[in-house]
């Protein structure tokens, strides 16, 4: 792999855009579920509350916590992938609690 390869992955891992992105956004989620899932338990998020999360990538693994807030809690995403921000507003809108996606520079 030469150093041009290896700044385009760079940059998409940091900022996913495009079909790569996409793809590149899902295998996150596969390497990312466990810590993830380990954190949002500690974490513990109940009814009603506002929780806002830096870098939610495609929002597949923040379904859950969102899905508990139920209809008066509150969920803002920011993230700075483009791609990543319409995939996580796509995934997480059908929930009863008021879901803001935020997308840009951080």
């Amino acid at each position: 792999m030469n150093e041009s390869e290896i700044k385009a992955i760079a940059h998409q891992l940091s900022c996913p855009q495009g079909e790569a992105g996409i793809e590149i956004g899902n295998k996150m989620n596969a390497l990312n579920t466990f810590i993830t899932s380990r954190t949002i338990e500690v974490f513990s998020p109940k009814p009603n509350e506002v929780i806002a999360e830096l870098g939610p990538g495609n929002g597949a693994l923040s379904e859950s916590m969102v899905h508990t807030l139920g209809k008066n809690g509150c969920y803002y995403g920011i993230e700075p992938s483009d791609v990543m921000a319409e995939e996580a507003r796509q995934r997480l809108s059908g929930n009863a609690c008021t879901v803001d996606i935020h997308s840009g520079d951080l």
